[in-house]
């Protein structure tokens, strides 16, 4: 530096601020305890790093001490023993840095852990881990192979769709299951591969069997037939066969009648009802006829003219019949007939 009065000139405040700054920042540097890593440009700059100096690993993990001067050489991969471990260096024993290396890294999360089974017993987890090993996936279900027992207040299935509780063979096979569906009829229960179909308790309260109801010997057959000792160890239909006579049928047992003007009717003990009538039909009119008594069915119905015998053209229709009446009328079928009035028979029978 040359001075003022020789000539020189004062430095500028930039630059000294600059210089400043430098070696601020490196006593900072070194009083937060940091240690450079090897530069190998800053290496190159000063030919070398000198006997003593200390780098840092890249990897963050070792030290390193120059052991000569002038020492260009990166320790992280081309050490021609010009550098030394640290640890080594400065005399820890082999068995103390077995001891550092034997250590767990926080960073492997337990995965650099030798002997986990080990591990695990040490810590007295081994029955927890055998039965997580064990215990259900809620996702997919499984098998369970002991009883199960729950002290809660329900044991449920939860959805919409149908829920069977099954009872299942080693193979598989579905020997009875249970369900009711949302909506549904009632509680289903099935004899799974054995058949006989659903045992339905109906929700209006009644209970349905596919076949028969047993009660002891007794049983209600699905056609509503009844055995039992009651009926002489026989069914119920052919007990009443043989101790009572069968109603009579037909048109037997007249238990009411009724007559008018052109007609008289009866009917029977069975509901059926017979109806005779005459009346005069003029030709070329229709005549609606109504029934003395109303049928509960549409009759067979029999008419026909009741006019003289010479007469040999006439032409009888009977139309519209139903459960009160029907409907006639006549007209000439050829020249050779006779007379314009004609008296019309008829004869009906139903329920």
């Amino acid at each position: 530096m040359i001075l003022k009065a020789a000539g020189g000139l004062p430095p500028k405040g930039q630059n000294m601020n600059q210089i400043l700054f430098e070696l601020s920042d490196l006593m900072r540097w070194a009083s937060t305890g940091a240690i450079n890593s090897f530069d190998p440009a800053f290496s190159s700059a000063i030919s070398g790093y000198p006997s003593g100096a200390l780098v840092l690993s890249d990897a963050g993990d070792k030290l390193f001490i120059s052991v000569i001067d002038n020492n260009t050489d990166n320790p992280n991969s081309t050490n021609t023993g010009s550098w030394k471990n640290a640890a080594d260096f400065i005399g820890v024993s082999e068995s103390v840095q077995q001891d550092i290396d034997g250590k767990l890294a926080k960073d492997q999360n337990g995965a650099d852990i030798p002997d986990k089974n080990q591990f695990v017993k040490n810590l007295g987890l081994t029955e927890t881990v055998d039965c997580a090993k064990n215990a259900l996936d809620k996702r997919t279900g499984g098998t369970v192979n002991g009883d199960i027992i729950s002290q809660g207040g329900k044991i449920g299935l939860k959805g919409d769709n149908r829920k069977h509780f099954i009872l299942a063979n080693a193979d598989g096979k579905v020997r009875a299951y249970i369900y009711k569906d949302k909506g549904g009829d009632g509680i289903h229960i099935n004899n799974g591969i054995d058949g006989g179909g659903d045992y339905i308790f109906h929700k209006d309260g009644g209970f349905r069997a596919p076949s028969s109801v047993y009660a002891g010997a007794a049983r209600i057959a699905s056609d509503g037939n009844i055995y039992g000792s009651m009926w002489g160890n026989q069914w119920l239909d052919a007990y009443l066969k043989k101790t009572f006579q069968p109603k009579k049928t037909g048109l037997v047992d007249i238990v009411e009648t009724g007559s008018g003007t052109g007609y008289y009717w009866r009917k029977f003990s069975d509901g059926k009802i017979e109806i005779f009538g005459r009346l005069d039909s003029t030709y070329g009119a229709p005549l609606d006829v109504v029934f003395p008594k109303v049928f509960t069915e549409i009759p067979f119905l029999f008419v026909k003219e009741n006019g003289d015998s010479e007469v040999n053209g006439w032409v009888m229709r009977a139309r519209n019949l139903s459960k009160t009446g029907f409907s006639v009328q006549w007209n000439f079928f050829s020249s050779s007939g006779q007379g314009s009035a004609m008296e019309v028979c008829y004869h009906a029978i139903g329920s």
